[in-house]
């Protein structure tokens, strides 16, 4: 019985790592593309991105606001004050790193989970900037978010079938 159980645990595992890396790679995918947008703006101001569908719904509006660069939380002339884009490059990297070698190590797991928080929190300051101080509707920050919200579901899950595998087995 506890070697079908195991098996079962296994195959969710699979299930989930592969969830998790896809919403990892979507969200690096995403933040790429959030550089390329503010890179192209730069090298031509009249650059107008499929993002960018009208009034109150543009995603160059928040990329390149005072918010776009350090979270808005980071003095000009500061070294890390950098795209937020950059931030998600290198957050999203790491993800892909923790999430395809963590396996079953409750150090990584974890890990991923604080990581998973905290752009979270992040998210939530971000979306309460966007909506109530910008009043815009960003497509690539929304789709962010939301990638956000399902690496916390597939970390959460993460972590609940590797304590059920860890856990000592009842006979």
């Amino acid at each position: 019985m506890t070697l079908k159980v195991d098996k079962v645990l296994r195959k969710k595992l699979d299930r989930n790592l592969v969830c998790l890396s896809l919403t990892v790679f979507t969200g690096l995918f995403i933040s790429l593309y959030a550089l390329f947008i503010e890179i192209k703006h730069a090298n031509n101001p009249n650059y107008k991105p499929l993002c960018d569908l009208g009034q109150g719904v543009s995603c160059t509006a928040a990329l390149l606001s005072k918010y776009g660069k350090g979270l808005g939380l980071l003095p000009e002339d500061s070294l890390l004050n950098l795209p937020n884009p950059v931030y998600g490059i290198f957050t999203y990297t790491t993800l892909v790193l923790v999430t395809n070698f963590s396996g079953t190590d409750r150090f990584l797991v974890n890990l991923l989970l604080i990581i998973s928080i905290i752009i979270n929190l992040v998210s939530l300051y971000l979306a309460y900037i966007l909506y109530f101080i910008l009043h815009n509707l960003c497509v690539v920050c929304v789709a962010t978010y939301v990638v956000n919200f399902f690496l916390l579901v597939f970390s959460i899950q993460r972590k609940r079938l590797i304590r059920k595998l860890t856990s000592p087995k009842k006979e």
